[in-house]
């Protein structure tokens, strides 16, 4: 109700499709991009679409040159239009704030991050001591395996900023943004937080950690009221998964005084990341600017 009160009438008729319409949109474009690919690589190496394995191999040609590709296009699209797409949202449904972060908040969001990894992979770990997991999780690791491209550093600019950027964007800052203005914002925190497991339906795993992540993140970003705070608790998030695998690092994990301060530091974090966040007061509303 907080924010549904700021919306001009002219936005509440829109409804739920005008909300869901950037999930569609990124969708489209992403199906359309991959047949782009596809149609490309199977010209360039003279396969025949007409079998079902030709098609198999383009598509296996089609990611392994995607994601190089991919990253330089989103990389400049998302520096050049995704903010001042953000901003017009923002505008034009009232969502004025003060909402500048100090620095102590942007290390905050870096461990809310850190903190939802750590949470997930002993949750998962619990888990497995108690049921066989073992198939779903080789079913997410087939999942999320052809997002790896094989160059760390590729890797890390695709999963700890083109990823994060793009998606907190779309999902946090205009989807969820659209949905609280046709609804409660407690059913809009869910509601987005679903969507955004949905949009990860590698795998049954997969959806369930991203739901549990895209509800905590959506959460802050509802607390704090800027766009930067999702978006480094998703690339710090993303980015973990190359810390747990430096050599040292990894080591030291294999032992029982690792795996205790593993343990010990999830709870820790885990438990500081949601006091935080559910204490966080909204930043105050200012009045927009005149044009």
């Amino acid at each position: 109700m907080y924010y549904t009160l700021l919306m001009e009438k002219k936005n509440r008729p829109r409804g739920v499709m005008y909300a869901l319409s950037p999930v569609f949109i990124f969708y489209a474009v992403n199906l359309a991009v991959s047949t782009a690919f596809v149609f490309i690589m199977s010209r360039y190496h003279g396969l025949d679409l007409s079998t079902p394995l030709s098609v198999e191999t383009a598509m296996e040609y089609s990611l392994r040159y995607a994601f190089e590709l991919e990253a330089a296009m989103c990389l400049v699209l998302t520096a050049i239009l995704m903010p001042g797409y953000l901003r017009n949202e923002r505008r034009e449904h009232e969502l004025i704030y003060e909402n500048r972060l100090a620095a102590m908040d942007l290390i905050k969001a870096a461990v809310y991050g850190i903190a939802i990894f750590l949470a997930v992979d002993v949750l998962l770990v619990m888990v497995g001591g108690f049921f066989d997991i073992s198939e779903y999780i080789s079913a997410n690791e087939d999942a999320i395996s052809p997002v790896f491209t094989g160059t760390v550093y590729l890797d890390m600019l695709l999963l700890g900023l083109i990823s994060p950027v793009s998606e907190e964007i779309m999902v946090r800052g205009v989807l969820f943004n659209r949905l609280r203005g046709i609804m409660d914002e407690k059913d809009a925190v869910m509601l987005t937080a679903i969507l955004f497991g949905v949009m990860h339906l590698g795998s049954a795993l997969q959806m369930m950690y991203t739901f549990l992540m895209g509800y905590i993140i959506t959460k802050a970003y509802s607390r704090y009221e800027n766009i930067i705070v999702p978006i480094l608790m998703h690339s710090f998030f993303n980015l973990s998964n190359f810390i747990i695998e430096i050599p040292h690092f990894a080591e030291f994990m294999e032992t029982k005084p690792g795996l205790l301060c593993y343990y010990f530091l999830a709870v820790a974090l885990g438990v500081f990341t949601v006091k935080s966040i559910w204490k966080k007061e909204k930043p105050p509303l200012r009045e927009p600017k005149k044009a």
